[in-house]
Order: C-alpha cells, then structure tokens, then sequence
C-alpha cells in the first residue's frame, strides 16, 4: 500500500447522519443518502452491528449501524479488541480539532480475527489475528488488504489494540531522524508522549520526560525515560537544563506555551516534533530564527511504522501494557468516553472487549 494511502485512510471519517446511513467526513449528512460505506468501492451492506457513535457533542453512545460483509478484494474481521486515541477522540468529543460536526465516529485501533475473506485475497486467510486501520468502533470491519497487517503469535492482543498510537510515536520519530548519539526531550507523557520516549530510548537516544500528572511521571521513570519531572516542581526548568540542550524535543501537549519551553531547551539547529492535533501554533519567530530550528509535522502512521512498533514490543523495548488504564467491555464506552471528556488526567490507554 502507498503511504499517502495509509494517511488517506486514517483521515477518512465515517459518519451516521441518520441510523439509515454512513456518510463520509467528519460530521454532518455530508454525502448522498443511501447505505453505503463511503469508500473507493462503494461497498453496500445490511445495517446491523454495533458501532460508538458520537451523536452531538460531549457524548458518547453505543448505536447499530450497517454490518460488514466479505467482498472481492476485501477482509471480513470480527472485532476482539479496539483501542481509543485519547488526543484525536477526545478532539471529536469535544468539538476541537479534527471535528466538523456531528454525528461522529472515531477510531482507527482495531484487532481482529479473519472470518472470511474476498476473491483475489491472498495474503490472509480465515482465522488469522489481525491489526486494521480501518476507521471507527464497530464489531466487524471489512478493508481492503492494505489495511491489514497479520499479528504474530506471541504478540499480546491488548496491547496491539494501542499499536497505531504507537505507529504514529513511531512515524514522527522516523521523520525527525532520532540518532543514538540524540538527546531527546519529550513534554507531555500520554499514550504518544510515552510511547515516543519508549522509542526513542530504543533507537538508542538518551530521553528526558515532562508531565504535570505525577502518576504518568513515575511510569515514565519506570518504562520510557532515563528521567522525568513534573512540570509543576518549582525546580523542574533547572532540571531539565542539567540534560540540555536537546537535539529533539517532541511536544505532544497541543498547548503554545510548552511550544516556548520546547524552544527555550532546544539546541541550535535542533528540531522541534509537534504531534498534539491543534488548530495553529503560535511561538516565537525571532527566538526560533535565532537557533534555526526546525518545526516538524507529521501525520498517523504507516504500514511500515507498525512492523517497527511489534519489533520493539517483541524485544520488550516498548511497554504498552503499563500504560492501559482502563480496558472495558465496549458497553462500558459511554462512561469511558464521559470520563475522557471530563478528567482527561485519569486515562492513560483505553481498550474496548468486544464481545466472541
């Protein structure tokens, strides 16, 4: 599959815009009524399996939407596993970046089991455990094989379910280069945020981390950073100095502010990785100028990006299991994304079980 059309998928919404119908984009009956799943091929199909759908803003909700059937070309999965993408849903959730109105469906996390597959499908077949990108919550998937990578035996299936949060730590870190010979300093400690330092120390960089939540802290101690502070310590701006100046520091907060600390601890040259979503970003010219810095901004993952992130949780170089704070029956999704809406601080990594 071509990496533009990883990203393409990952940024293809699919909406309700009434119980009847998929529409894509974000939100709104943006395309033509009918049952359909918006996509290349059109694919027509029954409506009825579970999905989470955000109907308006600040509210989650369990509804049924059209069932997925094997097709030519196409991989029929049953869903095991999904996992949340606290930043982008919570985004959706909230009416912020990446939403254009309502109803919503979100996710692009899911583990599966190969129940059928379509003619002139040769790379997988029935009963394989998978990982898709396909878009949304919902029981079954059908996408194309390019979506699709097969887990390996030993992989553990939860944690897979957070493996695109991880691909895109993993993309951004491959886009700014991260050498062993790299300090890198990571502002903000969430499923990116600890995810990237976990990587980074892998691909032999020495990592620093800042959080205000001192539980996310102390997990970064103990699994992604050689050190980390709370950002709320009277001390921290001369702890961080001690490791500085950093060749690389990742922001994941979304906040213009930590854009300023991440030019203050740069290095002259160094780069600055903005993975929060954000609408813009507001810092210093003359400050950046004077450093010549520069502002990378990538986009999710790739296929690629995904082997690198089993490799490394092979290898226990990337812990993913630590992080999951809640791993709920997808019942139990309304409450999980009320919490994720209300205090963002308590979630590290969600998972959803679907039911056999």
């Amino acid at each position: 599959m071509s990496q533009n059309c990883w990203i393409r998928v990952l940024y293809r919404e699919r909406l309700i815009a009434e119980p009847e119908f998929i529409t894509p984009g974000y939100g709104g009956p943006d395309g033509p009524k009918g049952r359909c799943l918006e996509d290349p091929q059109r694919r027509w199909i029954p409506q009825d399996m579970k999905a989470i759908i955000i109907p308006e803003q600040g509210r989650a909700e369990l509804m049924e939407i059209e069932d997925a059937k094997v097709q030519r070309g196409h991989v029929l999965i049953k869903t095991l596993y999904t996992g949340v993408s606290n930043g982008s849903e919570r985004h959706v959730l909230t009416g912020g970046p990446y939403c254009s109105g309502y109803p919503a469906a979100v996710g692009y996390q899911t583990v599966g089991r190969v129940m059928d597959v379509g003619q002139g499908v040769f790379e997988f077949k029935k009963g394989d455990i998978v990982f898709t990108n396909d878009w949304g919550h919902k029981a079954m998937s059908s996408p194309a094989p390019d979506q699709v990578i097969k887990l390996p035996e030993d992989i553990n299936l939860v944690a897979a379910a957070l493996f695109g949060v991880a691909g895109s730590s993993m993309h951004g870190l491959l886009l700014a280069e991260v050498k062993p010979t790299h300090s890198v300093l990571v502002l903000g400690l969430g499923p990116i945020g600890f995810t990237a330092a976990q990587l980074a120390r892998a691909m032999g960089a020495q990592v620093i981390g800042v959080d205000i939540v001192e539980d996310r802290v102390e997990l970064a101690r103990n699994y992604a950073c050689d050190d980390a502070f709370n950002a709320l310590d009277s001390q921290v701006q001369k702890a961080i100095e001690e490791y500085g100046p950093y060749d690389l520091v990742v922001e994941t907060t979304g906040l213009d502010s930590v854009i300023g600390q991440a030019l203050d601890h740069v290095m002259s040259r160094g780069k600055i990785l903005a993975m929060a979503g954000r609408t813009e970003m507001r810092y210093s010219n003359t400050k950046a100028q004077e450093k010549e810095v520069s502002f990378l901004h990538c986009s999710h993952f790739w296929k690629y990006d995904l082997y690198h992130v089993m490799r490394y949780n092979l290898q226990r170089k990337l812990h993913i299991l630590p992080m999951i704070t809640h791993q709920e029956p997808v019942e139990n999704a309304p409450e999980v994304y009320q919490c994720l809406l209300e205090t963002p601080q308590n979630i590290m990594g969600a998972v959803f079980e679907w039911p056999e």
